[in-house]
């Protein structure tokens, strides 16, 4: 499975569009934001940029009322990091921030599950 991962993008339309573009043209199946999106105009840009579409709210992301409304209206998956999802057979803790060892394996996290957040893409083998 073919997933974008984006974070960062403050409202930034011009480099988010060019990011969007980018996977659409490599037939990506998800996108996945980790925040700081900020405004509820550019949550709406990730509208359509693949069959599924997940963000997380940001430590910069404004009102989370309005946030949630445009998201639950543009068909994009809206949550408060942590955020456990599944994509591809594999489930994924997604955050804004880092979590230290909270999800790895090993460390008291639950086997098989990925983390993907800022700074860090970290897969673990499924058991």
């Amino acid at each position: 499975m073919k997933v974008a991962v984006l974070s960062d993008t403050h409202d930034n339309l011009v480099k988010l569009r060019s990011a969007l573009s980018l996977a659409r043209e490599r037939g990506v199946e998800a996108v996945v934001h980790l925040g700081d999106f900020t405004s509820p105009f550019t949550l709406r840009e990730l509208s359509g940029a693949a069959p599924r579409v997940v963000a997380v709210l940001g430590n910069n992301d404004g009102d989370p009322l309005m946030l949630h409304s445009v998201a639950s209206r543009s068909g994009i998956e809206l949550a408060h990091w942590p955020h456990e999802l599944e994509l591809g057979g594999r489930r994924l803790l997604v955050h804004g921030l880092r979590l230290g060892g909270h999800a790895r394996q090993g460390s008291g996290g639950p086997r098989g599950l990925g983390q993907v957040g800022r700074g860090s893409l970290r897969p673990h083998a499924q058991n």
